[in-house]
């Protein structure tokens, strides 16, 4: 062999070791390329991912900002509501409180802003006086003639007499009430021949000042009396 052809093989040589390296590099270039598009496609399918996400979240964000709206105009509703109700039980309230009438107890009789109870229980003038002081009242003083028509026309038609504190009427301190049909006269109780008239035993009327009561039922009052929010 020449040297002519030593020099061509070893070129042939040197030439298929270049192709061979090229061969290689080319193939991890594919292979590279390959992981490349992998990755470009896997980003892609992120990148979709989180644009629906945010699609998702910016629909969920404006329902909800109009939701917030919606609450926020209910809640301004009912606020305007609670204040008008409140200003319209105030005046109710103030209204119905402020009517007051006279109230007495039960199996008394109210006139003109007081109570007079008349027995059937008969007692001493003494018994009676603290018969009524139990009541937390006092023997029946009359203080006018109307006064007097009044307490005739409680008693009624027939005969009765009772024991009272005073009849002012006329300045005439009494202790006797009496009625006959249709007239009453005051007395006094006068003692006579050692007998005391004023132990024996009689009827008696007793009297106190009629307390004021707001004229509305008690479950009513009792709402007016609450505060806010403890109804």
């Amino acid at each position: 062999m020449n040297r002519t052809q030593r020099q061509c093989q070893q070129q042939v040589h040197e030439l298929n070791t270049t192709l061979e390296t090229r061969t290689s590099e080319y193939s991890h270039l594919v292979l590279s390329q390959r992981i490349c598009l992998n990755n470009l496609s896997a980003l892609n399918n992120n990148l979709t991912m989180l644009e629906n996400n945010i699609t998702t979240l910016s629909s969920e964000l404006s329902e909800q900002k109009r939701t917030q709206s919606d609450l926020r105009h209910q809640l301004n509703q009912h606020e305007m509501t609670y204040r008008i109700i409140k200003e319209n039980k105030a005046q109710i309230c103030q209204y119905l409180t402020s009517k007051r009438v006279p109230a007495c107890p039960q199996g008394w009789i109210e006139h003109e802003g007081r109570c007079y109870f008349l027995s059937i229980l008969e007692e001493s003038y003494d018994g009676s006086r603290e018969h009524c002081s139990n009541f937390d009242a006092r023997l029946l003083e009359i203080g006018s003639k109307q006064e007097e028509e009044f307490v005739s026309t409680s008693i009624g038609e027939v005969y009765q007499t009772y024991w009272i504190g005073k009849c002012r009427y006329g300045n005439v301190d009494s202790n006797l009430l009496r009625k006959y049909n249709s007239r009453s006269s005051c007395s006094k109780c006068n003692a006579y021949r050692g007998y005391n008239p004023c132990k024996s035993k009689r009827r008696f009327i007793c009297e106190k000042s009629a307390h004021l009561y707001p004229d509305i039922p008690a479950e009513i009052r009792g709402l007016c009396q609450h505060p806010e929010g403890k109804t």
